[in-house]
Parts: structure tokens; C-alpha cells; sequence
């Protein structure tokens, strides 16, 4: 049993949050020449049977519908006629997935005749009849949880890395191959003989706090058109990064998570928001803003009607207005029995969010 790291242990922390933050954070195409040979040993490890098909995709969303694919095409039957269905309306976006399955399929397993007549437009109206009347997300559902992450395990690899490093446990040698993988590869599944896999992403935007963000553009963006729009690690929308223009009052207040409409009201505009919303006004005072000048300036503690509560105010110099997010009314209920002080007026929650009195503020200006 560990009771107690050295100090050389403890100082190698940095060393490991570095190494596989980089490696959580990296991007590009998955190197399959490194990813094969590191998937085989890891069935090895666990005694599996070695997988003889690879399957290779741009991005993950892709990857999850091939496994179901494949997994509805395992009642296929190659001597039947299906019909001539497409695909369901919801699944049109499938097609895709579809095409890069039935390419590597018919490259690699050579037990079906796959020169057959009318062979894909067969399997395509077998799938859409499979899939008709069900829901796409349900069955991306299905499939998820049997998917590992490569890169994106970085957070676990990190804690067995270290105590493999510094105390060599064997129980922890079998995932070694796991700590090289997660370099070459984004997300993967096993899939008795079929492994399917996808790239990581090819680019990733963070803000200066080290978070996944972007306001004017997907901050996560894979191959073939696939990406993600975050905002403080956020996913949202599309629309609210790509056409904020879009976003309406209604929409605002109708979302649900505190965080996701905060950031709405950001892209719709917080300005545009209390002209616009019926927001209630709990306090409103003047603040000095230059003490040499006897400058003043308004400013306003307001609610909307979830509760969220918004110090608003300017710094004085810019007349940049400033929407200060001060929590909700159960939050600030919180603090007032914590510090046993009410946080109703524009210069508590000043004095609040600044850790510091208005008094020695106007003091030192």
C-alpha cells in the first residue's frame, strides 16, 4: 500500500499533466500503420481473438453509425431483393457513413460476392428498411458506450502512467499499449472482427483560461464536414455561434440549463437583451468611476425572470458596458446565510464579485 509520495514524486506532477494534455489536446489524421499492430496486442492482452478488418473514418459521428450499419447488415441476406427504398428522411445523413462502409467492406472481406447485380442498392434498401420508424439518436445511442476514446482517455491513461512510471505495477503492463495508441488515434470501437476508428480532430479552439471555445466559429471541426460548436466548454447549437442573429428572446428564456442560456444572452447580446426581455431591476445607484474627476457612472443590479441575477455597470474610462453574472436568486440566498449579509444592492455584490470594499477601491484609484 502507498501511504506517502516522495517529493520527486510529487514534483513529477507537472511532467504528466503536460504529456497528456498534449496528447488529449492533439490533432490530426489517425496513423492506422501504429494504430494496427497496438489494437492487436491490446486483444492479445485480454485474450481475444485479433481483429481482421479495419475500419477507417474522419470523425466519430461517422465511425458510431457504421457500427450500426454493420450491425444491421448482419441479417443481411445476400439472395433476397429488398426493394428499392433510400434511406428514412431522419437517416439521409447516414448516406455518407454508408459509402465509406460499403468501400471498406468490399475491399477487405472477401467472403461475399460483391460483385453481385445490384448488391448496394440491395443493402441500401435493406437498411432503410431496417431503420424505418426508428429514431437516429437511439440508435447512435445503442453504440456509444462500447466506444473508447483514444486521445480523449488522456485524463485516465495520465493516473496509470504515473504510478506505472514511479512503482511499475504489473496489473497496470497490459494497458501500456493503450498509453501509445492514444497518440495515434481519436475514438475506436472493437467490434468482434471489425475495429472501426476515427481521426482526431483536425483543429480545436481555446480561450486564454485553457477551455474549449469559440464565438464565431465551431471550436471543434473534424473531417467530412463534421464539428462542434463550444463555448466555455460548452457544446450548443449550431445557430448560436454560426448565426447568433437567429436567437430569439423566446428562445432564451425557454432554455432550461443556467450556463447554455447565459451564453445565449452573450450572443444575442446582453444590451440587446435588457431592452428587449422583462427584466426586473433590484437595484440601481451611481458609482465613482474616477475619484481625481469625481466621475460617476450608473449602474443596475437586475433579474430576469429564471432568477439569474446581472450586475451591470462601465469601467468609466471606455463606457464599455459590463453584464456581470452574479449567479441566481437560490445562489445569492446561499451566500447571505454564509456571510450573513444581504446581497441585494449594486455595491454588496460589487463588493462581493471583487472580494474587496468599495471604500478602499475609491481609496486607491
Amino acid at each position: 500500500m502507498i501511504d506517502k509520495l516522495t517529493k520527486e514524486q510529487e514534483d513529477s506532477f507537472p511532467h504528466f499533466v503536460t504529456k497528456w494534455t498534449t496528447v488529449g489536446q492533439s490533432t490530426g489524421v489517425c496513423d492506422l500503420s501504429k494504430a494496427k499492430p497496438l489494437i492487436k496486442q491490446i486483444h492479445k492482452n485480454a485474450n481475444l481473438i485479433a481483429p481482421k478488418y479495419f475500419f477507417h473514418f474522419k470523425n466519430p459521428l461517422n465511425m458510431i453509425q457504421s457500427i450500426a450499419i454493420v450491425k444491421a447488415l448482419e441479417k443481411f441476406d445476400i439472395n433476397k431483393n429488398y426493394g428499392s427504398d433510400v434511406f428514412p428522411e431522419e437517416f439521409q445523413n447516414w448516406m455518407n457513413a454508408f459509402e465509406q462502409t460499403f468501400t471498406q467492406y468490399s475491399e477487405q472481406y472477401k467472403n461475399l460476392d460483391w460483385s453481385k447485380p445490384n448488391l448496394k442498392e440491395n443493402m441500401i434498401a435493406f437498411i432503410a428498411n431496417y431503420f424505418a420508424g426508428k429514431n437516429p439518436k437511439d440508435e447512435i445511442k445503442q453504440y456509444e458506450n462500447e466506444v473508447l476514446y483514444g486521445n480523449h482517455e488522456a485524463h485516465n491513461l495520465a493516473y496509470y502512467d504515473f504510478f506505472y512510471t514511479h512503482f511499475k505495477f504489473d496489473f497496470i503492463e497490459p494497458l501500456l499499449p493503450f498509453f501509445d495508441l492514444a497518440e495515434h488515434l481519436g475514438w475506436w470501437s472493437a467490434q468482434g472482427e471489425i475495429v472501426f476508428l476515427s481521426d482526431k480532430p483536425l483543429e480545436i479552439s481555446f480561450d486564454q483560461n485553457g477551455r474549449i471555445h469559440n464565438t464565431e466559429k465551431p471550436a471543434i471541426v473534424y473531417g467530412d464536414d463534421f464539428y462542434l460548436c463550444v463555448v466555455e466548454d460548452l457544446v450548443v447549437e449550431d445557430h448560436v455561434v454560426l448565426n447568433p442573429e437567429t436567437i430569439t428572446i423566446k428562445e432564451i428564456n425557454s432554455e432550461e440549463n443556467v450556463e447554455i442560456r447565459r451564453i445565449k444572452m452573450q450572443q444575442y447580446g446582453m444590451e440587446k437583451y435588457f431592452d428587449n426581455a422583462k427584466v426586473k431591476i433590484i437595484d440601481q445607484d451611481f458609482t465613482v468611476v474616477d475619484y481625481n474627476k469625481q466621475e460617476s457612472m450608473p449602474r443596475m443590479l437586475v433579474e430576469t425572470k429564471f432568477g439569474d441575477i446581472f450586475l451591470v455597470g462601465t469601467d468609466g474610462s471606455t463606457n464599455r458596458v459590463y453584464h456581470m453574472s452574479v449567479g441566481n436568486d437560490e445562489s445569492i440566498k446561499r451566500l447571505e446565510t454564509r456571510f450573513n449579509r444581504k446581497f441585494r444592492t449594486c455595491k454588496a455584490v460589487h463588493e462581493l464579485i471583487s472580494g474587496v470594499s468599495e471604500t478602499n477601491i475609491i481609496s486607491q484609484s
